[in-house]
Parts: C-alpha cells; structure tokens; sequence
C-alpha cells in the first residue's frame, strides 16, 4: 500500500472540499480558520459585496483588504487563494530556490493573500495578486524564495503580482479604514431609515453652511440645536464618510479634529436608498439674522407616503442657514 505524502494528502483535501473554487458568495478559501499559519492575529469580517464571511490571516492582510474595498474600482476578490503545489515547485526547481516543505519533506501548498478583481476606465477587467508582509525586504530585488515564488507563479500565469508592506492597523490610514468600514457595511445590508437621512442632511448642512472650526464642534452643533440622541450626527458622519459621499483626508490623525474647509462633499455619489424606518419629521430652517426671521419648512418623507417630485438627477439643497429645529411633522 502506498503512502501518501502530506502534500499529496492537503491536495487530496483542497480537491474534495473545493477549495480555492468558486466566486463571490460561493468562494471557498484555502484555509479554514483553524489552518491559517500563524501570521499574527486572524479576523473574520463580513463582506455584503461577495455576500460571505472573509477570513484574514494577519493584521497586515486585513489592512490590504480594507485598502481593497475603499477602492471604487474593485469589483471582487478571493482571500487565502492557493497555487498550484505542481507548478510552483517546478518552478523553484528552475529557479533553483529551495521550496517551503511539510514535516516529511513534500511540497508545501502556498497561499497569495489576495486575488483582486479591478474594472478599467474602459470598461475591461483585469485581476492583482496581493501579498502581505509586515517588513520590507532589505534588497527588494532579491526576496525571499517563498515570495520569489509566488511571483513567478502569477507572472507565468499572466496576472501582475504586488507585495504590500502593511503595519496592520498601526497606521493612521488603516485605522480610519477600520473605523468605517462595519458602518459601510450596516448601510449596505439594511439601508437607512428616513430619520437616519434627515440626521445626514442635518450634519452636511453643519458642515458645508455653517462655520465650525473641526469636524467634532460641527456634530456637537447639530446634536445640541437639533435635540439629537447622543451619538446619532457622529453616525451619521460616520455613515457619509463610509459611502464615501463626503471625502476627507484618510491619512489623517483624527478625522473628528479635522476643519470642515478640508472635507468635501460629493454631490455626485448618490445617497443610499430608505430602509423601513419610521420617518415623520419636518427640518425647519430658520436663520439666525434679524433681517431674515422667516422660517421655511422643508418635510422628509413620511412613512406611506412619497417625498416630493424632484427632477432627474436634482440635488436637494438648503440657504445658507446657522440654526435647525427639530420638529414633529404631524404636530
């Protein structure tokens, strides 16, 4: 009877679980949770784009996935992705590296972190291999012979190869990319009720008509005009940065501390669709100036009822004002 080697047997595995096959939601990874390599701290986030838990070996992988999905341009990708043991040790025999082994000296199965799906200005696809690693190579010309060859193999393969130095979530970038991403996420799988809009509108109104010196006095002027729950205008930044409607400086040091001067607000990102949210709220916009007293009501949707007829494409805009009330529509 003959033995088979540890390779041949994860081989014998990956086959019958289909691993490292299918796309999006249907994608299974090439390693479970429990046979990820010891690479630092693993991390399981849900992904409603692929529709499917993703599971991250490293703290450096994760902020490579959070730079993936902040991209506007990524249309999908696979984690964990395996390359083909036969191939990538033939090509250390031509290359002449030693390959990574098992206990018994097989070939080892080795894994790209990701495989990214990108859309061209011109409408094409084209794919990325990504690898991770927490240090740059001290002569990137010469690396390592594990990295060295899982270029060549996605080289051979015709798809560009890229190795990303990531300090996990040490980084200014990848913490506010971690601060926003599971609010994108709720917006996403849910919606946002009609209260949830009317509390945007009033923040977008604090921060692109009013005069505040950062970002936190802004949420604080509405919260206290506006008799907001604690909380609610900072999600509500929260949700419009995630949505990427408002745009700021992701390097930042503290999003909160920054001038509303330095935020911008796309108007041409569309708002996120209502959710089932109980919604029967009026903004009364009235200015803080004595030559200007008139208030002029402007009424959300309501539940069951329909908001009122804007043109294609028409921006709801508001005067320039300093003071919001809250009021009860239907009072």
């Amino acid at each position: 009877m003959t033995t088979m080697t540890i390779s041949e047997q994860r081989a014998a595995l990956f086959t019958r679980q289909r691993r490292g096959q299918g796309k999006h939601a249907d994608y299974r990874p090439g390693y479970t949770l429990n046979e990820v390599p010891k690479a630092g701290r693993v991390h399981r986030y849900p992904c409603t784009r692929e529709g499917r838990t993703v599971t991250l070996r490293s703290d450096g992988a994760l902020a490579e996935f959070l730079e993936v999905l902040w991209d506007s341009r990524t249309t999908g990708f696979c984690e964990s992705v395996l390359l083909d043991v036969k191939r990538t040790s033939a090509i250390a025999r031509h290359l002449h590296l030693r390959h990574p082994a098992y206990e018994d000296g097989s070939p080892r199965n080795l894994i790209t972190d990701l495989l990214v799906t990108r859309e061209l200005p011109d409408g094409s696809l084209s794919e990325e291999a990504v690898d991770t690693v927490s240090r740059a190579p001290s002569d990137p010309a010469h690396l390592p012979a594990r990295l060295t060859i899982i270029r060549e193999y996605w080289e051979s393969q015709g798809v560009a190869w890229r190795l990303s130095v990531k300090d996990g979530l040490n980084s200014n970038r990848a913490m506010n990319l971690n601060w926003l991403y599971m609010v994108g996420e709720h917006v996403r799988a849910r919606g946002l009720s009609d209260h949830e809009r009317y509390v945007q509108r009033l923040i977008e109104n604090e921060l692109f008509d009013n005069f505040h010196w950062t970002v936190e006095d802004a949420c604080l002027s509405a919260t206290r005009a506006n008799r907001l729950r604690p909380g609610e205008s900072v999600r509500a930044l929260r949700q419009l940065l995630a949505m990427q409607r408002i745009k700021f400086d992701i390097d930042a040091a503290s999003v909160m501390s920054l001038s509303p001067r330095q935020l911008h607000l796309d108007r041409r990102q569309p708002r996120v669709a209502s959710g089932t949210g109980a919604g029967k709220w009026a903004l009364r916009i009235s200015r803080r100036n004595a030559l200007a007293t008139s208030c002029v009501p402007i009424r959300c949707a309501a539940k069951g009822q329909s908001e009122p007829t804007r043109q294609s494409g028409e921006e709801t805009t508001f005067p320039p004002v300093t003071r919001l009330t809250l009021v009860d529509a239907t009072s």
